[in-house]
């Protein structure tokens, strides 16, 4: 493309070390590109065709095909750089997952223009833009993932204590969670390949079976004529985090160009905002239909999705499961019609407590889930597999 500086600007890419700034950000936060334009309106012969407004200025680049919109790809192809045009940079995205993986990368996006005239000159414009995409350099660098690690307590009505309580999530035999019935997996377009994200739902008949010798619970008996006693339960809480995108234009150009465009274009939609963004409450409430970071099925919910903006496309997913010494269930007692349960006698003594006869178990999470390292993003996974470890209990 040749341009008449008697008509319009001569348009230059500054590579001045104090107008160029390139970093590698930390753990959820954007790699930043700041570079700079100079627009010189200096030999140009019409006083009224002279960039007096950003607006006007950027109007001018863009005839010259330059291709500079905020939420888009920059991408040259003005003089000195050749047509068609060709985008800036090329970066990981850290929302990818293996089957999105392009070890090419695509470009960062422009967040941000700031215009002024140079200093001295009524005639030249710098205008500096920043580019930015949360990302790496290379997949070798260390995934914007990572798990946090809690505990706390919830507090329960207890009817049986004791190390033979039959929790529902170690028993083979009933009263037992068993084997889950899982849909098809759902997933679709970026998703598809490798995933194995599906629901499905427990049985309940595992265990309640309407007879005391495979629904009780077993354990001691804790309760005071019936009347269960408050206990703490203890629960750890794995947070999983990680990036997701939303739907963007990625390294596209503007339909027709930046001198004369046609039309707005397509966003890309990823597999993280299919799976993770548009429908993150999928896995919401339900147990792992698989063993799943070493824990037993059944043993982990997920109790908490949320998705915390990083800047106007990139997310922080936060996933939390979360592990329960009750296996997520309540205990109820067996009784007629809401009345007192049947008790039975404890105690040799003159002073004999009474107890309910036969306590259950209540699951409120009938509902599993499934997932595959593909449902997350690169190497996301395999971090969260070596974070988590299953406690050892004495």
């Amino acid at each position: 493309m040749t341009v008449d500086p008697t008509l319009q600007p001569i348009i230059t890419l500054t590579e001045s070390p104090a107008q160029f700034r390139e970093t590698d950000s930390e753990l959820f936060q954007p790699n930043t590109v700041s570079l700079s334009f100079r627009v010189d309106y200096g030999q140009i012969i019409d006083p009224n065709a002279k960039g007096r407004k950003l607006a006007a200025v950027l109007s001018d680049m863009r005839d010259q095909n330059y291709q500079i919109y905020l939420g888009r790809c920059l991408a040259l192809g003005g003089v000195p750089s050749p047509s068609p045009l060709i985008p800036y940079g090329a970066m990981i995205d850290a929302s990818w997952s293996i089957n999105e993986l392009i070890t090419a990368g695509v470009p960062p996006i422009v967040r941000r223009i700031n215009g002024a005239i140079v200093p001295g000159s009524r005639l030249v414009w710098q205008v500096d833009v920043m580019l930015s995409l949360v990302g790496y350099q290379t997949v070798y660098n260390r995934p914007h993932a990572t798990v946090t690690t809690t505990s706390s307590v919830r507090m329960a009505a207890a009817y049986r204590l004791g190390a033979d309580l039959k929790l529902l999530t170690e028993q083979a035999t009933s009263p037992k969670l068993g084997d889950p019935t899982q849909n098809d997996k759902f997933t679709t377009g970026g998703c598809s390949t490798n995933s194995n994200a599906r629901i499905g739902t427990y049985d309940s008949t595992n265990w309640l079976t309407y007879l005391k010798s495979t629904m009780d619970i077993g354990g001691q008996e804790v309760d005071i004529g019936g009347q269960p006693i408050s206990v703490p339960i203890e629960q750890l809480h794995y947070t999983l985090q990680f990036v997701i995108r939303k739907p963007n234009f990625g390294e596209d150009i503007i339909p027709g160009g930046p001198a004369a465009p046609s039309g707005y274009g397509t966003r890309y939609v990823g597999c993280m905002w299919e799976l993770w963004g548009q429908y993150p409450q999928w896995a919401l409430n339900k147990r792992n239909a698989e063993t799943l970071f070493g824990y037993a099925p059944g043993t982990l919910v997920v109790t908490n999705v949320t998705n915390t903006p990083i800047d106007d496309e990139f997310v922080v997913c936060n996933v939390t499961l979360t592990w329960d010494e009750w296996g997520h269930c309540e205990q109820a007692p067996w009784s007629f019609q809401g009345n007192m349960p049947p008790t039975i006698e404890a105690g040799t003594g003159d002073r004999k407590i009474l107890n309910a006869d036969t306590v259950y178990w209540i699951n409120p999470h009938q509902e599993c889930f499934n997932w595959a390292s593909a449902d997350f993003p690169y190497e996301a996974y395999d971090l969260f597999s070596e974070s988590i470890l299953v406690p050892t209990f004495p």
